[in-house]
């Protein structure tokens, strides 16, 4: 590293800023602009990925355990909340965390049937005697 945090010739973010423009200097995009997008797009696959390039454990049982979330939701007329889809899910001998389950489902987009709290109100009736109680 350089000063202020610029990368070398020889670093990866500048040989990916190259393929990025073509190999040319100064695409379309400013190049500030264009070494942050590198670098968010670098971060957003960087964890999906490990050393190697392989798909990470983390992702593998998540995409296992999706349809099977997906199935307990629906099985149950699509009210169960986390707590229960994870119940369900362990009375099916699947081993997961509630987080997790928590977790999928938020990405998924998927929520229990949420009750609403019924207002009660006292509706008097004006027509009756008013009565103050002594004490």
């Amino acid at each position: 590293m350089t000063r202020r945090g610029c990368p070398t010739a020889g670093s990866s973010r500048r040989s990916t800023l190259r393929r990025e423009t073509g190999g040319k200097s100064g695409g379309p995009v400013a190049r500030g602009n264009l070494i942050e997008n590198v670098r968010r797009e670098q971060s957003q696959v960087d964890h999906l990925l490990d050393a190697a390039g392989e798909v990470l454990p983390r992702q593998q049982r998540d995409a296992n355990l999706r349809p099977r979330i997906r199935k307990a939701w629906d099985d149950n007329r699509q009210v169960y909340g986390i707590r229960k889809s994870w119940r369900q899910l362990r009375r099916w001998a699947v081993d997961v965390a509630r987080c997790t389950v928590s977790r999928l489902m938020a990405g998924m987009n998927l929520q229990g049937d949420v009750l609403e709290n019924v207002v009660k109100t006292t509706i008097s009736d004006t027509s009756a005697p008013y009565s103050r109680a002594t004490g």
